[in-house]
């Protein structure tokens, strides 16, 4: 993946078992904890170098969110067939040109209600928390 610098781990274990995957013919599959969200982003910049290379990386989801991208995909291969339209998908939301895309039965329809920019990455800060010391009004007050 062309990474210079060493990666900590939270957990890193394989998936399967060895006979099964001797059978098929295909490695394992590895599932890695990282104690970094800057690291994650990292090594999904780098699986680019990946490209022709009988190895991929990507996120593991929960089975319910699995199932909402599944639907999402044609539509996202079909938007991204313009190359003039801005397509993002975000955890189990698709987005095109900044707006949401929401799967129906026979159609695909753009909502006009949920928020037009999805939402941006945090790059490991910490969000701010207000002080519990504010300013109560006083109780003498007699306006």
């Amino acid at each position: 993946m062309k990474l210079e610098e060493n990666i900590p781990f939270a957990n890193v274990h394989r998936i399967g078992s060895k006979n099964d995957s001797v059978r098929r013919g295909k490695p394992r599959g590895i599932i890695a904890k990282f104690l970094h969200n800057k690291d994650i982003m990292k090594v999904k910049k780098a699986a680019r170098n990946l490209k022709g290379k009988n190895f991929y990386v990507n996120e593991q989801h929960p089975t319910e969110i699995e199932d909402r991208r599944k639907k999402l995909y044609p539509l996202m291969k079909e938007a991204r067939k313009n190359r003039a339209n801005k397509v993002i998908m975000v955890r189990d939301k698709l987005y095109v040109n900044d707006v949401q895309v929401i799967p129906e039965e026979s159609e695909f329809v753009f909502s006009s209600d949920t928020p037009h920019r999805p939402p941006r990455p945090r790059h490991n800060k910490r969000q701010r928390v207000g002080s519990s010391t504010g300013s109560a009004p006083d109780q003498n007050d007699d306006r």
